[in-house]
């Protein structure tokens, strides 16, 4: 069992939904970017919300982890690895913001909470919603290789989207930004 690496476009406009709804993000001091890719959030987070004290970019990729690197932003914290393999050490952590954008489906969480694979995606869902303080941004990217079924997606989505401690905020397609409940 393992994931599987995504690929991640250059040329991919950053998601309107979440650039639309910036004034969600503002005052977030700590932020948990889980596949960071080529670091497209974390430089939007840059420019966009100066109140970050603390961006962890986890990504397991060696070329995006370098291109995290050559971002030179002192908030930036580039772990060089699988979420399974780090999730243990910042699971009980809290960030404003967690971002779990298009990575989800290339995750093998079986090795962490036993069971097929959605039952085990949907075990993590409660792990990052409670690591969340104020938002969680989350998308879905129908892709050819996955390790979840994409018949899986609605129901993730569906699951996430009448979370009592999540409030659904916008969406667009498979793309998601959640405030959380207080």
């Amino acid at each position: 069992m393992g994931s599987i690496f995504g690929r991640d476009s250059p040329c991919k406009p950053f998601p309107r939904i979440v650039s639309g709804n910036r004034h969600l993000l503002l005052g977030a001091r700590r932020v948990l970017d889980i596949g960071a890719g080529r670091g497209r959030f974390a430089r939007w987070f840059m420019e966009n919300v100066p109140s970050v004290e603390e961006y962890v970019a986890v990504e397991p990729y060696p070329r995006f982890v370098e291109l995290l690197r050559r971002l030179e932003w002192p908030p930036l914290r580039v772990v060089p690895a699988a979420w399974e393999d780090v999730r243990d050490s910042l699971v009980s952590e809290s960030f404003d913001v967690v971002i779990a954008w298009d990575v989800a489906m290339f995750m093998d969480l079986r090795g962490v909470h036993g069971g097929p694979p959605l039952a085990a995606l949907l075990r993590e869902l409660e792990e990052w919603i409670g690591m969340t303080g104020k938002c969680l941004l989350f998308s879905l990217h129908p892709v050819k290789y996955s390790v979840l079924h994409r018949a899986d997606f609605r129901c993730i989505l569906r699951f996430l989207d009448s979370h009592p401690r999540l409030r659904l905020v916008a969406k667009s397609y498979l793309n998601r930004v959640y405030a959380k409940n207080t």
